[in-house]
């Protein structure tokens, strides 16, 4: 994916994302409000291996990168409907009103 929303999944990761959520899984577990948030709940199968100290590398990598790339596309989602949401809402704000007088 490309854009703004796929710029912003690419920098979470290299600022660490992978290393957030494994100290997240070694020392608190993600749970509640946290595990709702996107960026978090898009990585579910690769929190699930971690938890099951999988040793298969290959198969954590590949998970890790499926949840970046539902995490892009959450995120591309989330943005289109903010923008929708905000437009309905301009919209509304600058319709014109038409008041008419009699002209008798």
């Amino acid at each position: 994916s490309s854009g703004i929303n796929a710029e912003y999944g690419d920098a979470m990761v290299s600022m660490g994302l992978k290393d957030e959520l494994d100290s997240l899984v070694q020392h608190t577990g993600i749970s509640g409000l946290v595990s709702q948030v996107i960026g978090f709940k898009e990585f579910d199968r690769y929190i699930e291996l971690k938890r099951s100290s999988s040793n298969d590398e290959t198969e954590l990598e590949r998970t890790f990168e499926e949840g970046v790339d539902r995490m892009k596309c959450k995120t591309r989602q989330y943005a289109r409907r903010q923008l929708k949401w905000i437009k309905s809402r301009l919209e509304s704000c600058t319709q014109p009103e038409y008041h008419f007088r009699r002209l008798d």
